[in-house]
């Protein structure tokens, strides 16, 4: 028994876009199971693809926001009907549209997010998803496994890094499921993993954002060196102002990048804004 979906001739997958399709019921229908049952009655998905989870999608939710950039998907989808009632197509850039715009048009003030994220904009997604953190109350994202455990990797880990701190800043991260090659098409070489995003409504925030970014950044600039040296070379702050002020936030100076907590930067990072030691926007990868 073919348990995926008829393929009726779709676009064949562009490598330069990061297209894999997902068309297994079975896979697709463990993955809604995922959505958390308070989410809000407006989705957002990033990539359309072929339409196989946008259908499931239509079924669970009220109204869906389907994003697609590929000009021969979304004549595909169209010409094939492939788009129910309940479902916007979004013939864009997901990088240059902002969720607070989606929303509007539907008098929402949130919406859960999700999607198969191709691999060359994965994390700049992530960092999206931080930046409009108050539209998006959770989310279900599928990235390369690799991918996913830079987000969800805890502190000392080989993994934790940048991303892991911009995607746990404003949410708790699990993954929920691994998904092999071979339920995609074409076949990519590397596992996929699906990571839920749930928003958090307590724990350390940064009073600036663009700062937090910014000195996390300068701290796993080099990640073999103690976190002194990296930094002070990268915010361009003297070794012993700096010493000072990492004491202050209770990281060892002697230490590295991976060995310090999301609460310690946090903390370094409202020491640096209040004292206006770092300041510019820097928050993309």
């Amino acid at each position: 028994m073919n348990n995926s979906y008829p393929n009726e001739n779709p676009p064949i997958p562009k490598k330069s876009l990061g297209q894999n399709f997902l068309s297994d019921r079975g896979v697709l229908e463990r993955i809604i199971s995922f959505i958390p049952e308070e989410s809000p009655g407006l989705v957002i998905e990033i990539g359309t693809g072929t339409g196989n989870l946008t259908q499931f999608l239509c079924k669970r939710f009220k109204n869906v926001v389907t994003i697609e950039k590929d000009d021969r998907l979304v004549q595909w989808l169209l010409e094939t009907g492939r788009i129910p009632e309940n479902c916007h197509l979004l013939h864009e850039d997901v990088l240059d549209v902002s969720f607070n715009s989606i929303l509007r048009p539907f008098g929402e003030n949130e919406a859960f997010l999700t999607g198969n994220l191709p691999y060359n904009i994965s994390s700049q997604i992530v960092f999206k998803l931080a930046h409009e953190h108050s539209f998006i109350p959770s989310a279900l994202l599928l990235f390369q496994k690799e991918v996913a455990q830079r987000v969800v990797s805890d502190i000392s880990s080989k993994s934790y890094g940048v991303l892991s701190l911009v995607a746990q800043h404003f949410y708790n991260v699990e993954m929920v499921m691994e998904l092999s090659p071979n339920l995609f098409r074409p076949r990519p070489k590397v596992v996929s993993s699906l990571v839920l995003f749930k928003r958090r409504k307590a724990g350390p925030k940064a009073r600036d954002f663009s700062t937090f970014v910014r000195v996390v950044k300068a701290a796993f600039s080099q990640r073999r060196k103690k976190i002194l040296n990296s930094m002070s070379h990268q915010l361009k702050i003297s070794k012993k102002v700096l010493e000072g002020l990492l004491l202050e936030a209770g990281i060892e100076p002697g230490s590295r990048a991976e060995d310090v907590s999301l609460e310690n930067y946090v903390f370094l990072s409202d020491l640096l804004s209040s004292k206006r030691f770092c300041c510019g926007p820097s928050d993309t990868l």
